[in-house]
């Protein structure tokens, strides 16, 4: 229901076009109105890879060695509660980026992600991501600018949840 909400609210402002969930990020987002080398490098550094139905790309906690951008198919991303209860976060589509934000931190991944069905991806490691990025600046703002948009996203979130349980102060 928030995804929703936040979708609208991003759409009816103008931010965003092409949103499939407020948590996604996708390589048209990323690489828009950048040089089209900027994207054959980045396809080029990857390893492309196929997954059947169920097959795991990554999993909660397990430590992030890179990021996957879906050519064809759909990923489920779920996360997990402190009770072991998972909730789907979102189905990426085409032409979506996963594992972004813990390739960059160099930390474990939150979610896991199951391909759907016979699904298509891109890999490209973490070293490989930072030479891409390290070399091409352009692509690096970019990014950083959608890592931005996404914290704004999650604090609307915040937001619109401490409506419905109150906020205390810390002692």
């Amino acid at each position: 229901m928030i995804d929703l909400l936040l979708t609208s609210a991003l759409l009816s402002r103008g931010e965003r076009k092409d949103v499939n969930t407020p948590g996604s990020l996708t390589m048209g987002e990323i690489f828009a109105d950048l040089a089209p080398e900027t994207l054959e490098d980045f396809r080029a550094l990857g390893q492309k890879g196929s997954y059947s139905a169920g097959a795991t790309l990554f999993k909660t906690g397990e430590v992030c060695s890179g990021v996957f951008w879906i050519y064809s198919g759909q990923v489920r991303v779920s996360v997990s509660d402190t009770l072991d209860q998972s909730a789907v976060s979102h189905i990426a589509l085409p032409g979506e980026l996963l594992g972004l934000q813990s390739a960059l931190c160099g930390e474990p991944h939150e979610a896991t992600a199951r391909a759907e069905g016979p699904t298509e991806v891109n890999f490209l490691s973490r070293d490989s991501l930072s030479k891409f990025l390290f070399s091409h600046p352009d692509a690096a703002f970019r990014i950083v600018e959608r890592l931005s948009d996404r914290l704004r996203i999650a604090m609307e979130q915040f937001r619109f949840f401490s409506r419905f349980t109150p906020l205390r102060p810390l002692n």
